[in-house]
């Protein structure tokens, strides 16, 4: 009972602090007037459900992160099934395989069998050692088991970023048909110089890493999809989830925290039907 009391206190404490940072961020600024048409005029309401989210999200995290040591779940040769388009999920900082627990089932119900959950040490490498190594799993996966075929790539939050640097910086990039990014901070996030690693620490606003990315030129048959929440509390400005490149599309979805955008399935069945429009066209 300890533990769980001290989990639920620690969920609470950053629920609280983001979204703390996040009216600060907003209070003075045009964007809350965007909140009150979203709420009409009920931002305080919309700001608590939006951190009820967040707390569940994150206890869902807590509750699924052990399954990342269940190596069967996640090795990518066990995934092989049938002719459907590979997908390539990518979690978020701090996350593991685990975050896609649900989109798995999701996806899978919906046809797309073939997926592949990639996992990286948060704490330990640079963003361009995750990127090589990134490039190298996913190829070798297509050349194995899919080639001839393009892939659809979909990463939560730094997930996203990992795959716009493979876009850029891979000449295999013509193996992929989407990229879907959840939350991904497009232009960094200012939360991010509170990050517990070197890695972390790199996303900040308008930094290196993210600048050099946003000069990244991107194929042009590769459709970009960015799915972003009104009331995302770990990037910060909000205007950071939409990057400053032509060739996106933005999906905005309800009022939902961070995390809560690996468990919403309103927002999975949105990206369900982009990914099939992308697939039948193929």
């Amino acid at each position: 009972m300890t533990l769980i009391a001290v989990i639920l206190i620690l969920i609470c404490t950053v629920t609280s602090l983001t979204y703390a940072f996040f009216w600060v961020e907003i209070a003075g600024s045009p964007y809350r007037m965007r909140l009150q048409e979203i709420s009409r005029g009920r931002v305080g309401r919309l700001l608590l459900g939006a951190m009820l989210s967040s707390v569940l999200s994150m206890l869902m995290v807590v509750v699924c992160f052990p399954l990342q040591f269940w190596k069967g779940l996640w090795h990518p040769y066990q995934r092989f099934r049938g002719e459907s388009a590979p997908v390539f999920l990518v979690h978020g900082l701090y996350h593991n395989a685990s975050a896609w627990i649900l989109y798995r089932w999701w996806l899978k119900r919906a046809g797309f069998t073939n997926i592949y959950c990639w996992s990286y040490n948060s704490f330990g490498p640079s963003f361009d050692q995750i990127r090589k190594d990134y490039q190298v799993w996913v190829d070798t996966i297509m050349d194995e088991h899919h080639p001839g075929q393009k892939a659809i790539m979909m990463g939560h939050s730094l997930g996203g970023l990992i795959i716009r640097a493979y876009l850029g910086g891979s000449g295999a990039a013509h193996q992929v048909a989407a990229a879907v990014t959840l939350g991904t901070p497009h232009r960094g996030s200012k939360l991010a110089a509170l990050g517990f690693s070197r890695l972390a620490r790199s996303l900040i606003y308008q930094g290196v890493l993210v600048q050099e990315l946003e000069h990244d030129v991107l194929p042009e048959d590769v459709e970009r999809l960015a799915i972003l929440t009104p009331t995302d509390n770990m990037v910060l400005p909000p205007e950071a989830l939409r990057s400053t490149q032509d060739g996106w599309q933005y999906l905005e979805t309800s009022p939902i925290s961070h995390v809560a955008l690996l468990y919403h399935w309103p927002t999975a069945r949105k990206v369900i039907e982009y990914l099939k429009t992308i697939t039948e066209g193929q």
